[in-house]
């Protein structure tokens, strides 16, 4: 592991605005030595583009492995900027400097292994799903999407909805909605599902949308896709383009408003 420490002339790391140097400080076999230094420089009567420039320089300098700074101050300008545009991880601490190299190493450990903790943690959380309504009607369920995507394992629209209408193990899912995923059209004419949007309320702040599996009666009587006056073409979903699944080019185009679709040009070749 390598650390960058900001050192003044007696060795003991400073402010970034106090006269010194960086020096970079690379573990072997369980001590430390130095393997690189270089001059730099900061005050305070810089401008900010100055500043900027000081601090890319010191990027650039750095291995680009190299992101951990010791340094004997952690707030102000220059370390924030470090921190946000340069990803730097900058430590304070205290004793003699082999000390606090060791004592910013097992921090760096402590929060990688935090890190990979609630990265697998993420992972292994169920991807909210659709609850069944309390009124006791079979087959009725109901999902909050702008609650669900706020989950902590960052699912997508995708997955939250696709297993559960995939599985068919449904007659009728209201979804809540500030608005329709892009992917919705496509995905309910190729799962032939319908469905029907309205606002939430007066506001028009939300929707409510009623997917109907085409297995129930009411389903039935509903064509595929989505309805509601929606202008989609119903065209297959461009991930299913070059797959088993993917719907025959030769079909023609619907829409629910075909007559808003543009002429051919003059001198079109004819299909087929």
């Amino acid at each position: 592991m390598r650390i960058a420490c900001y050192l003044d002339a007696q060795g003991r790391p400073a402010s970034l605005y106090r006269p010194g140097r960086v020096h970079l400080f690379e573990e072997v076999d369980g001590r430390w030595r130095e393997c690189g230094r270089f001059a730099f420089h900061l005050d305070h009567g810089m401008s900010l583009a100055a500043v900027k420039e000081a601090l890319a320089g010191l990027a650039a300098a750095l291995d680009p492995g190299c992101r951990v700074l010791l340094s004997d101050e952690v707030r102000g300008l220059p370390y924030s900027l470090l921190q946000e545009q340069y990803g730097f991880r900058v430590w304070k601490s205290d004793g003699a400097l082999e000390q606090q190299l060791a004592e910013v190493r097992e921090h760096e450990d402590r929060a990688r292994a935090r890190r990979k903790y609630e990265i697998v943690l993420r992972a292994s959380q169920p991807v909210p799903s659709p609850v069944r309504l309390a009124d006791g009607r079979p087959g009725h369920y109901w999902i909050d999407l702008r609650a669900a995507l706020e989950h902590h394992s960052n699912p997508t629209s995708r997955n939250i909805l696709i297993p559960f209408l995939a599985a068919g193990q449904f007659v009728k899912l209201e979804v809540l909605c500030d608005h329709l995923p892009k992917w919705m059209a496509w995905e309910l004419e190729r799962m032939d599902l319908s469905a029907e949007s309205e606002p939430v309320d007066a506001t028009g702040a939300g929707l409510r949308v009623s997917i109907h599996s085409r297995k129930s009666p009411e389903g039935r009587m509903r064509p595929p896709g989505l309805a509601d006056g929606a202008r989609v073409l119903c065209l297959p979903c461009p991930r299913e383009h070059g797959s088993g699944n993917a719907l025959p080019l030769s079909r023609p185009l619907e829409s629910l408003d075909w007559q808003r679709l543009p002429a051919e040009p003059a001198g079109a070749p004819p299909e087929g």
